[in-house]
């Protein structure tokens, strides 16, 4: 099976190119922003990591470029039967990152009528060993195992945290299901298990064994930031998914890589 990878260098596009080497039969493909797409032959899959968080008050526009329009731009030029397209469980209100993956999903969705398979794969979020800084909880225990102090929101906010060897089993599976996937679909993944985010973070101290002075309620929330977040799993079930790591696992083997 020939797949080709944008946005393949992030953390979360490396792990899924391990995985699909583990299991053989895949000619993978990874573009760069410099590669010429026009030499690039007919793929059966097209995966989508492309990602700009929008960090520091990027402009729109800007986010708009890398999220939206350089995706499409390669989409194309690229002749391909699917595109597993990585979007957010956040609502589009939230930031210009969580609106411009919600603008790529729909504008997928009219554009794949007829033409090719559209799955967009909404995540909760993901952790595990080797992810970078800017991931949630690498920020945390990294911080932790200094004896940082940190400064948080007042975190009673519900989360749902997924580990990311379940993750790839997830995708693994949507890969192996594609026929008996619709042509246009929206699949939620994540535990399906929410969390205050405050007993995550006591948690976490608690398994780095952490000195860390935590000062909840001194970052402001952000203005649409939801109460609770949570993947609904039932689709992902029904090709045969189940979590094998609980949050505090997941946790564990993070924390152990340090």
């Amino acid at each position: 099976m020939k797949v080709l990878f944008l946005g393949g260098t992030s953390y979360l596009g490396k792990e899924i190119i391990k995985r699909l080497e583990s299991l053989g039969g895949f000619d993978i493909t990874v573009v760069y922003r410099d590669t010429p797409l026009t030499s690039i032959g007919p793929q059966d899959i097209i995966f989508n990591l492309v990602v700009d968080y929008g960090k520091g008050n990027k402009p729109l526009s800007e986010v708009m470029a890398a999220n939206v329009l350089y995706p499409l731009n390669a989409l194309e030029k690229i002749q391909f039967k699917t595109v597993i397209n990585f979007s957010t469980g956040l609502d589009k209100k939230v930031s210009h990152y969580s609106y411009t993956k919600k603008v790529l999903e729909e504008t997928l969705s009219y554009l794949g009528e007829g033409r090719f398979q559209v799955i967009n794969l909404q995540l909760q979020h993901f952790f595990g060993p080797r992810a970078p800084q800017y991931n949630f909880v690498t920020f945390l225990i990294d911080k932790m195992l200094k004896g940082e102090e940190l400064l948080l929101t007042d975190c009673q906010q519900k989360r749902d945290f997924i580990f990311i060897e379940d993750l790839l089993d997830a995708i693994e599976i949507v890969v192996s299901n594609l026929n008996q996937i619709g042509s246009n679909e929206i699949i939620e993944i994540g535990s399906g298990i929410t969390i205050k985010l405050q007993d995550f973070v006591e948690d976490l101290k608690s398994l780095s064994k952490s000195n860390s002075n935590i000062v909840y309620g001194a970052v402001s929330k952000r203005a649409q930031e939801p109460d609770c977040l949570s993947a609904n799993v039932e689709k992902i079930q029904k090709l045969g998914w189940k979590a094998k790591h609980s949050i505090h696992e997941g946790v564990l083997k993070t924390i152990l890589e340090f």
